[in-house]
């Protein structure tokens, strides 16, 4: 093999250090992607189908129909009843 275990542990740890947004961000920058929604991106990026795609943008606080990994601002405090 031409790398190690210990190389490979190293590389399995690093991969598994990045967030999704960096992820994210990275994938951005490809040419055919400049012009397409968050999801898309998220969906090629990860392989996944556009309900799961929408959904990890909003997971990470990211608007699923934006066109930048901009975090969205907080929603505001519902009271609850009680």
């Amino acid at each position: 093999m031409w790398t190690s275990e210990q190389e490979w542990a190293r590389f399995r740890k690093v991969i598994a250090s990045w967030p999704v947004s960096t992820i994210l961000r990275n994938a951005r920058r490809i040419g055919r992607f400049k012009r397409q929604p968050n999801w898309v991106v998220a969906m090629e990026a990860y392989g996944l189908g556009s309900t799961y795609a929408t959904m990890l943008c909003l997971e990470h606080g990211f608007d699923h129909d934006g066109f930048e990994f901009t975090p969205l601002p907080a929603p505001p405090a519902v009271a609850r009843e009680e």
